[in-house]
């Protein structure tokens, strides 16, 4: 079969958060690539304390990942899932930070508890 692509076209970013470009030559990819269409779910979720805020994953039937930020400067927030083994996993965000969650039951709880006073999250759910 013969070559697809034969350059290819790169963005790094570094640490000044300057764009670096190269062309890279000979790069191939040698056999068709197969997609299956996803869906980009983003929500802004106001999450609680006891018993926390839950999100709503049931629209998918399958999800690839779910990113969770949380927004507040000051408050971590708990997340709470299972994963396809149906085990519970606890993770704690800290102020200001995220997580990439990449094995969530979509059928199951997602659940978001504030620790000291309800704050904001970003979540972003990739599934089909």
């Amino acid at each position: 079969m013969a070559d697809l692509l034969t350059f290819a076209l790169i963005a790094t970013h570094t640490n000044t958060e300057e764009t670096e470009t190269y062309l890279v030559k000979n790069f191939s990819i040698r056999s068709a690539i197969t997609t299956t269409p996803d869906e980009l779910l983003p929500q802004l979720l106001e999450c609680e304390t006891t018993p926390g805020s839950v999100i709503d994953a049931t629209h998918f039937a399958s999800v690839n990942y779910v990113i969770i930020r949380n927004i507040d400067s000051a408050n971590f927030v708990t997340v709470e899932w299972d994963n396809a083994a149906a085990t519970t996993q606890t993770q704690v965000i800290a102020a200001g930070k995220f997580i990439v969650l990449s094995d969530v039951d979509p059928s199951a709880s997602l659940t978001v508890v504030a620790d000291t006073a309800a704050c904001l999250c970003e979540i972003l759910i990739d599934g089909s």
